[in-house]
């Protein structure tokens, strides 16, 4: 086991002994299109990335138990790194996977959340952090 593997494992057991649950959450986001432009019989549409208040946003989570191993995983794949005193690991997924259904832009992060006692399962989990994890988002860039 490397060095950053141990820190990694050691993150994530210190997060779950600390009564925190990850759930892995993604933002897509979509531009207003503007015009088409016509290349031989194919329209490709053209976006307009400065009309920030026009944006659509999706946000949903992934429904999947993180596992110790399962949260490696993902952090090494995608050459990402946690922060100590954060409540979300920021996912670096542009180095592995291109947008989801036609968005223009994604972002997804791992965010550890504290359940209630209300939270049965992970959608229980979003639900109730729903409003704290598009906050948290707002500040990938």
């Amino acid at each position: 086991m490397d060095e950053n593997e141990k820190r990694l494992r050691d993150h994530y057991k210190h997060m779950c002994n600390t009564g925190f649950d990850p759930l892995i959450c993604v933002h897509l986001e979509y531009w207003p299109v503007v015009d088409y432009k016509k290349i031989g019989e194919t329209l490709i549409p053209i976006f307009n990335q400065e009309d920030v208040k026009h944006y659509r946003h999706m946000y949903y989570h992934i429904d999947q138990v993180i596992t110790e191993d399962r949260y490696v995983e993902v952090m090494q794949k995608t050459g990402s790194e946690f922060t100590e005193d954060s409540e979300v690991d920021k996912l670096e997924v542009q180095n592995v996977w291109v947008p989801s259904q036609d968005a223009n832009k994604e972002h997804a992060g791992i965010f550890w959340l504290k359940p209630t006692s209300k939270c049965r399962t992970l959608g229980d989990l979003y639900k109730t952090y729903e409003a704290k994890i598009k906050i948290l988002f707002g500040s990938f860039k």
